[in-house]
């Protein structure tokens, strides 16, 4: 089962504000708002926008936990498979 997804919590966690956040989503300021009213019921697409500027902000920061748990755990999963699957360095 999927966690629910908190888009203000997931910005709080990266110290971005609205017009950041936004920003870095390459949306307006009005569908950030739009989205984090929205909450769970916000577009898959949104929120894997989002976990995807949480892992962009922890690498320019170099603090791997500032990356979304779903992030983590998806690239970890990849780690895995690249690693158990021969040749595909």
């Amino acid at each position: 089962m999927a966690r629910p997804f908190n888009f203000a919590a997931l910005r709080g966690k990266l110290s971005l504000d609205q017009v950041q956040m936004a920003e870095r989503m390459g949306i307006s300021l009005e569908e950030l708002l739009a989205l984090e009213a929205a909450g769970e019921e916000a577009q898959r697409a949104h929120q894997l926008l989002a976990h995807m500027v949480s892992l962009e902000v922890a690498i320019e920061r170099s603090q791997p936990g500032l990356a979304s748990t779903t992030m983590r755990e998806k690239i970890m999963a990849w780690y895995r498979l690249a690693a158990a699957t021969p040749g595909s360095g």
